[in-house]
């Protein structure tokens, strides 16, 4: 059995869980089928409700089978997200640990976000007063992160791609941190031969000095008292135990009890006296994970004021009014977050200005600021983009709108033309599936003219 492993894997397996426990988990990455899970998003009616939940986040639901996701219009529009079971102990653990904090987070920093599973579960979790940063490093990844989070909906999010090194010039701002930090991928090993074939002790050494590099310097943009999540999928002490003393003892960041119910199966850290968890297939739904939830220590009480928090006082405070001209009605009144960039229109949270022209200074490279509304055609019109047709901020009545079969959803989704029916108003409309809106055509009459961003489109026939 375990002779297809390598065998210093299994070695450091045994001699971390004991060999009974070893032996269950090789058995469970060659022979046991992964679960399917699913996460709804709160902002669409409630989907899948007779499926069972996910014990340790409620918006989260497991499926009999898993189908082809790729041909649901429901994914396409925003109205799930399809995340591994493990991963959504995020929600117990921030639930419970801000619990414990007693802290009503403002500003909160996913660092390594790409696709935006745990980016779109924090904006899910998180008050819409609280503006998100969702960061992706690697260049060819922030493309799937952008497009999922405006599916989401949100518009208390700007997505960005950065270093950590350029979140620690800010100072200290950021009232969480998700470090979901690049590993060996152990907890893969049941989904993936090519993360198997490229483990080495060799690698598991560099991934924890990545990880440690990481977290050095994301921990100087952390506000005192304030909360990092660090996880892993991987199974190995040197990437998990290790790094959560090594972030206590250098660090001096304390480790939060999360209180999993015994129900769920989870193991606690390992010859560790630190708070953390383990996700083990043979125990639980779901692959191999890690989570420890730190908070970081308070300042001395005489200790001067931190300058990072003057620094978000400055700045930019107060959002340039736009002229709502033709594109005026399709936002509800109360959308009064506007900011004009000319030839873009965007709604972002007013009151979050001031980390915007921060990140700004900072030289943070940001791809998406809060959800693009509109593209300016002409001297006097606008064209809106497609993460209007998700936001809860649409003036829905502005647009027609047209029901689509299966196969009409998917031809639109695959960015063919479309004719609707005869008595459909000419312009912009929304098209929708089963109730949920799947995005914006131009109808001319003899046809309709797909909106539907290329870069979203299905490929497969």
């Amino acid at each position: 059995m375990a002779k297809s492993f390598p065998a210093d894997f299994v070695k450091i397996l045994r001699s971390q869980y004991g060999e009974g426990e070893a032996e269950a988990l090789l058995d469970a990455l060659l022979s046991s089928e992964p679960t399917t899970t699913i996460r709804l998003n709160p902002l669409h009616s409630p989907l899948f409700t007779f499926h069972s939940s996910l014990p340790w986040c409620p918006l989260g639901r497991v499926l009999p089978a898993r189908p082809r996701f790729i041909l649901d219009p429901l994914l396409h529009s925003g109205a799930y997200y399809v995340q591994e079971a493990a991963s959504m102990f995020l929600w117990h653990a921030m639930t419970t640990a801000l619990q414990e904090l007693n802290l009503s987070p403002t500003l909160a920093l996913d660092l390594c976000a790409a696709p935006g599973g745990k980016s779109t579960l924090a904006l899910s979790l998180l008050s819409s007063d609280c503006l998100l940063v969702a960061n992706e490093t690697i260049a060819a990844r922030t493309g799937a992160l952008a497009e999922n989070i405006c599916k989401w909906g949100c518009h208390n999010v700007v997505v960005t791609s950065a270093e950590a090194k350029a979140f620690a010039a800010l100072g200290p701002v950021f009232d969480v941190i998700i470090a979901d930090v690049p590993c060996s991928g152990e907890g893969m090993f049941r989904k993936s031969e090519e993360a198997v074939s490229q483990w080495t002790r060799e690698k598991v050494a560099r991934c924890q000095g990545l990880q440690r590099e990481i977290v050095a310097q994301a921990w100087q943009a952390l506000k005192p008292g304030g909360l990092l999540i660090y996880s892993t999928c991987t199974f190995n002490p040197l990437e998990d135990e290790d790094n959560v003393s090594w972030i206590c003892e250098e660090l001096g960041g304390e480790t939060i009890d999360l209180h999993p119910s015994p129900d769920w199966h989870i193991l606690p850290a390992q010859h560790s006296p630190h708070h953390a968890y383990h996700f083990l297939p043979h125990r639980t739904m779901g692959e191999g994970f890690f989570l420890s939830a730190i908070k970081a220590p308070q300042p001395p009480s005489d200790s001067p004021p931190l300058r990072g928090g003057q620094r978000l006082n400055g700045g930019q405070t107060a959002a340039p009014t736009a002229h709502r001209g033709g594109w005026g009605s399709w936002v509800l009144p109360e959308a009064d977050i506007t900011l004009d960039s000319r030839q873009r229109l965007c709604l972002f949270p007013r009151q979050h200005l001031p980390i915007r022209s921060l990140l700004y200074k900072k030289g943070v490279k940001m791809l998406q600021e809060g959800t693009p509304l509109a593209e300016r055609k002409g001297r006097d019109k606008w064209s809106p983009l497609q993460p209007l047709a998700h936001s809860p901020w649409l003036n829905a009545e502005a647009f027609p709108q047209v029901e689509l079969t299966i196969d009409e959803a998917l031809n639109y989704l695959r960015g063919q033309a479309l004719t609707l029916p005869t008595d459909t108003p000419r312009g912009y409309a929304l098209v929708c599936y089963q109730g949920h809106r799947l995005g914006f055509v131009n109808n001319i009459g003899t046809r309709a003219n797909n909106l539907y961003p290329a870069a979203w489109r299905i490929r497969n026939a």
